[in-house]
């Protein structure tokens, strides 16, 4: 009960600090997520609210995964132009970030292998997505972009990394039952 206490004072603080309009505690906690997972590459993201509307590739909680980010050169790129324009440098440092938060009474590993799966999905089997909003269409495009020799060849002996982030709020979490 003291952790859904505090973490819902965060939730709180953290949207008025950003002006947040969304009013949903669930869509909160999953900015706050990607904003933590992102600012840990880049502190100034998120400069611009859009920023959160623009990771957020699940609508309606059906896909696996509540935010995609691409970190190229300690920036955060939200279209594939980006890339093009960080490929100029002749040095790319990729950073992808596959994010899931979760509120739940208990760890489900049937949602962890969810993330697993959705991210393996959008890497290798992308039509089977089935609700590909505009979002997720964007992050294929900046994917595809890194990927495209062009640019790839730019990319540093240890890139792309990639990271699966998979956050859950509860305060059951250890407890067998």
């Amino acid at each position: 009960m003291a952790l859904e206490t505090i973490v819902a004072g965060i939730i709180k603080e953290f949207s008025k600090k950003f002006s947040l309009k969304h009013t949903e505690e669930s869509k909160l906690f999953e900015y706050l997520i990607n904003y933590l997972a992102v600012t840990r590459y880049h502190e100034d993201a998120f400069s611009d609210n859009s920023d959160f509307d623009n990771l957020d590739v699940d609508f309606k909680g059906q896909f696996g995964l509540d935010g995609i980010a691409f970190i190229i050169n300690g920036n955060l790129v939200t279209s594939k132009e980006d890339v093009s324009l960080y490929a100029k440098s002749k040095y790319l440092d990729i950073k992808i970030l596959f994010i899931q938060a979760k509120t739940s009474k208990k760890l489900d590993t049937g949602d962890f292998l969810k993330t697993i799966q959705a991210t393996k999905n959008f890497i290798l089997n992308f039509d089977s997505i089935n609700d590909k909003n505009d979002n997720i269409q964007n992050c294929k495009e900046i994917y595809d972009e890194i990927f495209d020799f062009s640019n790839y060849k730019y990319c540093n002996d240890k890139s792309p990394e990639c990271y699966i982030i998979y956050a859950i709020d509860t305060d059951n979490f250890g407890d067998p039952s």
